[in-house]
């Protein structure tokens, strides 16, 4: 997995972790990505502001526009897609590792895509959702990292340098969001595909923490030690 490169017009070379930085100011806002995963439905983009006073009395609105309290189970589901993506943001800043930037930069486009069908109850109107080949490629990346770390028998101990330290605090959000959409499930219909890709998706941090630990370190320091 080979990770390519961008000129800018003075013909300077650009990693896709410097252009990845320029990119996500379209992405800043939970309102602008959700429009992105969304049907335009008859509507252009136009410049939004970033507040609108319609939030504060603790409620706000879905994508389709239905009104809903703050800290209902679906806006905590997809506001922890947010928070999840940012911390994704952190790991992905402290690594030079390219191809592993390259991985999380994906990621954290597809979670986009997980927070819009997250943030509306008409998934069916979206123009992008969760498919089957959104968990292969993730099962995909597991395997490569995975293969190219010692065997684990016991539990690790999480963050043998920063980069995977990092890692593995995006693994445990993704693992809490895995939780919430549960308990939404148990509320409101989700797709199986979503709640199958956050999981997975909890492993492939594990695996890609694993590799920069080993990376970094050549190390894996597991519980076995205390013993």
């Amino acid at each position: 997995m080979k990770c390519s490169r961008f000129s800018t017009e003075d013909g300077k070379e650009e990693t896709p972790k410097r252009c990845f930085v320029l990119a996500k100011t379209l992405f800043h806002d939970l309102r602008k990505w959700v429009f992105l995963c969304c049907s335009a439905n008859g509507m252009e983009a136009q410049k939004m502001k970033i507040y609108t006073r319609k939030g504060d009395n603790g409620e706000t609105s879905l994508w389709n526009g239905d009104p809903i309290f703050k800290d209902e189970s679906r806006v905590e589901c997809y506001g922890t897609v947010d928070e999840l993506n940012s911390f994704i943001s952190v790991a992905r800043e402290s690594i030079e590792n390219e191809e592993v930037v390259r991985v999380l930069t994906d990621i954290q486009l597809e979670l986009f895509v997980v927070g819009g069908e997250l943030a509306t109850r008409n998934p069916e109107k979206l123009k992008a959702v969760v498919t089957q080949e959104h968990i292969w490629r993730q099962e995909r990346i597991i395997d490569v990292f995975m293969s190219r770390v010692p065997d684990i028998h016991r539990f690790v101990i999480p963050g043998e340098s920063l980069p995977g330290a990092h890692l593995h605090v995006a693994r445990t959000v993704c693992r809490r969001l895995e939780r919430r959409i549960l308990w939404l499930t148990r509320e409101e219909e989700v797709s199986d595909l979503v709640l199958t890709y956050v999981n997975r998706l909890s492993d492939t941090l594990f695996a890609l923490a694993l590799y920069m630990d080993m990376n970094e370190t050549n190390s894996l320091h597991d519980t076995a030690a205390n013993h």
